[in-house]
């Protein structure tokens, strides 16, 4: 476990307010075991690291928790995202400017199933999987796989990213994560240094493209994106993970809005995969913002 220090936000500045062990992640809310002090639901907190405090970014407290107390001193936390935004500009019109952009970009798809083929495909253990596209290649990680599906649900994404590099790529394993993870938008660029650490992304690159300049030599470079599952969780996991790792120089990835859909046994989010998926459907949703599809008769249809 991390010891971790926890500060909030007094006036300009940050103070900190608990301590704790916990292992953070980005990607899903995670407990803190707190040693000192307390922390409140609701509120966003710095958190950080190791003897030299090293800062982790901004997180959400989900479940509150107070050290004195011997039967609450679990709290739990959620990566905050965007909130940081507010700090940077200074400003909460430019935060819900940014807020209003990204729901004008959301993607709604609707995954109906007919409700003979629900009952077929639960007992025999199919999970509802989904795969976003990166430019020409091929889908090559399962974004999400569902268990807890019904005859209607709802799955949704916006343009938030993360960048980050492999040392592998493995069919029918799950992604591993070799660098550090970084938020990026499109046009931006990180620089992967000699050392193998991914910078703060900075303004440059085809505006359309998550842009990589590698410094560091052979590497996989993978990217996350934000979605919104069938069960109403918001998280950020791997769309794609490089077949071929890549040499020093400038790389772009660019996200395309088409997903695929399907049914599969014995896989897991964030697996990754070399062949064609089986009655797979590919929806496109380029030029619009939401759509359905259905499964029925082991047939894919719009209805």
């Amino acid at each position: 476990m991390t010891i971790l220090y926890i500060s909030r936000k007094v006036g300009q500045g940050w103070s900190e307010c608990a301590e704790g062990e916990g292992d953070p992640n980005p990607n899903d809310e995670f407990p803190v075991t707190l040693r000192a002090g307390r922390v409140e639901k609701g509120q966003t907190y710095k958190l950080a690291k190791g003897k030299q405090k090293t800062d982790l970014g901004r997180y959400t407290c989900m479940h509150g928790a107070d050290s004195s107390r011997g039967d609450n001193k679990v709290a739990s936390f959620k990566y905050a995202g965007d909130v940081a935004l507010i700090e940077s500009s200074g400003s909460l019109v430019a935060y819900n400017s940014f807020r209003s952009a990204l729901q004008a970009t959301q993607k709604l798809v609707t995954i109906e199933i007919g409700l003979d083929d629900l009952k077929n495909l639960k007992a025999s253990n199919y999970k509802l999987c989904f795969a976003k596209k990166i430019g020409d290649e091929d889908y090559n990680v399962v974004w999400q796989a569902y268990t807890e599906y019904l005859s209607n649900n709802s799955f949704s994404w916006t343009p938030q990213y993360q960048l980050f590099g492999s040392n592998t790529f493995q069919a029918d394993l799950t992604v591993r994560v070799s660098t550090n993870i970084v938020s990026m938008g499109l046009g931006e660029t990180s620089i992967l240094d000699s050392a193998g650490i991914l910078g703060a992304p900075s303004t440059g690159g085809p505006a359309t493209s998550l842009n990589l300049d590698n410094q560091y030599g052979s590497i996989h470079p993978g990217v996350n994106q934000l979605s919104t599952g069938i069960d109403g969780r918001t998280v950020s996991t791997p769309i794609y993970v490089a077949v071929s790792p890549i040499v020093k120089g400038q790389t772009g990835l660019t996200p395309i809005e088409k997903v695929m859909v399907w049914f599969e046994q014995h896989v897991e989010t964030s697996t990754m995969f070399s062949t064609s998926r089986s009655m797979a459907v590919e929806i496109d949703m380029t030029s619009t913002n939401s759509a359905t599809r259905l499964y029925q008769d082991q047939v894919w249809s719009t209805p």
